[in-house]
Protein backbone atom coordinates (compact mmCIF):
# COMPACT_ATOMS: atom_id res chain seq x y z
CA UNK A 1 0.00 0.00 0.00
CA UNK A 2 2.08 2.65 -1.37
CA UNK A 3 1.39 6.38 -0.35
CA UNK A 4 2.80 7.40 -3.48
CA UNK A 5 3.13 6.16 -6.59
CA UNK A 6 5.34 7.89 -9.61
CA UNK A 7 5.11 6.50 -12.92
CA UNK A 8 7.50 7.88 -15.27
CA UNK A 9 6.64 7.71 -19.12
CA UNK A 10 4.48 4.50 -18.71
CA UNK A 11 2.60 4.60 -21.89
CA UNK A 12 4.81 6.10 -24.15
CA UNK A 13 5.50 2.17 -26.07
CA UNK A 14 1.98 1.08 -25.78
CA UNK A 15 -0.59 1.00 -28.73
CA UNK A 16 -4.17 2.72 -27.83
CA UNK A 17 -5.67 -0.07 -26.91
CA UNK A 18 -3.10 -1.25 -24.48
CA UNK A 19 -3.12 2.53 -23.05
CA UNK A 20 -6.07 2.26 -22.68
CA UNK A 21 -6.17 -0.86 -20.59
CA UNK A 22 -3.37 -0.08 -18.19
CA UNK A 23 -4.19 3.55 -17.61
CA UNK A 24 -7.93 1.82 -16.42
CA UNK A 25 -5.54 -0.43 -14.24
CA UNK A 26 -3.57 2.10 -12.88
CA UNK A 27 -5.68 4.36 -11.74
CA UNK A 28 -7.89 1.52 -10.51
CA UNK A 29 -5.55 0.58 -8.19
CA UNK A 30 -4.26 3.41 -6.85
CA UNK A 31 -7.74 4.59 -5.66
CA UNK A 32 -8.31 1.35 -4.24
CA UNK A 33 -4.98 1.66 -2.57
CA UNK A 34 -5.30 5.10 -1.18
CA UNK A 35 -2.58 6.08 -3.28
CA UNK A 36 -1.48 9.41 -4.69
CA UNK A 37 0.27 8.61 -8.62
CA UNK A 38 2.53 11.61 -9.92
CA UNK A 39 2.53 11.21 -13.49
CA UNK A 40 4.40 12.10 -15.74
CA UNK A 41 3.71 12.25 -19.59
CA UNK A 42 4.28 14.19 -22.79
CA UNK A 43 1.03 12.93 -24.25
CA UNK A 44 -1.40 15.75 -23.46
CA UNK A 45 -3.73 14.09 -24.44
CA UNK A 46 -4.11 11.97 -21.21
CA UNK A 47 -4.56 14.88 -18.77
CA UNK A 48 -8.15 15.29 -18.69
CA UNK A 49 -7.64 11.65 -16.90
CA UNK A 50 -6.34 13.08 -13.92
CA UNK A 51 -7.52 15.67 -10.79
CA UNK A 52 -4.66 17.99 -11.74
CA UNK A 53 -1.90 18.66 -14.19
CA UNK A 54 0.77 21.22 -14.66
CA UNK A 55 3.37 21.62 -17.43
CA UNK A 56 7.13 21.92 -17.10
CA UNK A 57 6.96 25.24 -17.62
CA UNK A 58 4.69 26.49 -15.15
CA UNK A 59 6.35 23.81 -12.45
CA UNK A 60 9.79 25.22 -13.65
CA UNK A 61 8.00 29.04 -12.71
CA UNK A 62 6.65 27.75 -9.31
CA UNK A 63 10.03 26.41 -8.39
CA UNK A 64 12.21 29.29 -9.20
CA UNK A 65 9.45 31.29 -7.11
CA UNK A 66 9.90 28.90 -3.99
CA UNK A 67 13.37 29.53 -4.05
Amino acid sequence: RPELIVADEPTSALDYDAREAFLRLLLAECQALGSTLVFVSHDTSLAPLFARSIDLIALNRAARQAA
